[in-house]
């Protein structure tokens, strides 16, 4: 009789900390895809919609685009953070490392590295 009583503690414990972990398990889940969707709704749409507009523009617009999208992207309470990956985040680094060199040069192969570094981004 103790036996089973033993069994049964054995069980209920066994069955708590097994809830317990997928409980855990499933509000890391939930904060993934919450973290992910911040990130898409705020960051990575925004981004990708004022890249594809710099894109479509003439070579002509191109470059106060450019200007304004480092301008708001290179301040310290952009949303730039929200940025999961840090492969991106360092893309991000060569590109704006590259806009600041071209745009202060007017050699056409530094001008010419920029444009390929950022079609690639």
């Amino acid at each position: 009789m103790i036996n089973k009583n033993l069994w049964s503690i054995v069980l209920v414990a066994f069955s708590a900390f097994f809830v317990y972990q997928f409980g855990r398990r499933s509000k890391g889940s939930d904060s993934f895809l919450e973290s992910l969707n911040n990130s898409y709704e705020n960051l990575y749409y925004p981004m990708y919609m004022m890249l594809k507009n710099i894109k479509e523009k003439p070579i002509s617009e191109r470059e106060q685009l450019v200007s304004d999208y480092f301008k708001i992207y290179s301040s310290s309470d952009s949303n730039l953070k929200l940025i999961a990956s840090t492969f991106i985040l360092e893309k991000y680094f060569d590109l704006e490392k590259k806009y600041k060199s071209s745009f202060g040069n007017q050699d056409e192969l530094i001008r010419s590295e920029f444009w390929k570094c950022f079609d690639s981004f």
